[in-house]
């Protein structure tokens, strides 16, 4: 794909989870052979970060790309609380409409739909030094039924039912 779905040193192509479960993270790693202690990135659109990330000025741009730790909000903790790390951090990739209109318009319909417009985030990649091709492993994972479906492109690709 042509966009970035998570911090680009991760990979082009990532699964996303809610992270209104304290334990979807995890859970999401071990389906699709991740380590577990890598976190995930939590994708947020880059106007609501005040309602989720404290003290966002004085990290800046790194935020934009999942590459730092940024403390939680009070609503951050009770809303996603799938998204924070040991000591009430967040490893957010601040999302915008020009940058990546695609994930944005996700964010935001996930938002309409749950009440929370923010998605977790793992590279497909089983660790940051695999080399394995993510498009031919996202296909191993959804035939072996440990996801429930692929978008690529702008198609939705689901797993059959026999």
């Amino acid at each position: 794909g042509r966009e970035a779905w998570a911090d680009p040193s991760l990979g082009h192509r990532s699964v996303l989870c809610t992270p209104r479960d304290r334990d979807s993270a995890r859970e999401l790693a071990l389906r699709i052979g991740r380590n577990v202690h890598l976190p995930a990135t939590t994708l947020i659109p880059a106007s609501l970060a005040p309602r989720y990330l404290d003290h966002l000025a004085r990290v800046g741009e790194p935020a934009r790309f999942g590459s730092v730790l940024v403390e939680a909000t009070a609503t951050a903790e009770a809303e996603i609380p799938g998204a924070i790390l040991p000591g009430s951090l967040i490893r957010p990739q601040l999302v915008t409409e020009d940058e990546s209109p695609s994930l944005y318009r996700l964010l935001v319909r996930f938002g309409e739909t749950t009440g929370v417009p923010v998605l977790l985030s793992h590279d497909l990649s089983p660790d940051a030094a695999s080399s394995v091709d993510p498009a031919a492993r996202a296909v191993r994972i959804l035939a072996e039924g440990r996801i429930d479906a692929l978008i690529v492109g702008d198609r939705l690709v689901q797993r059959g039912n026999g």
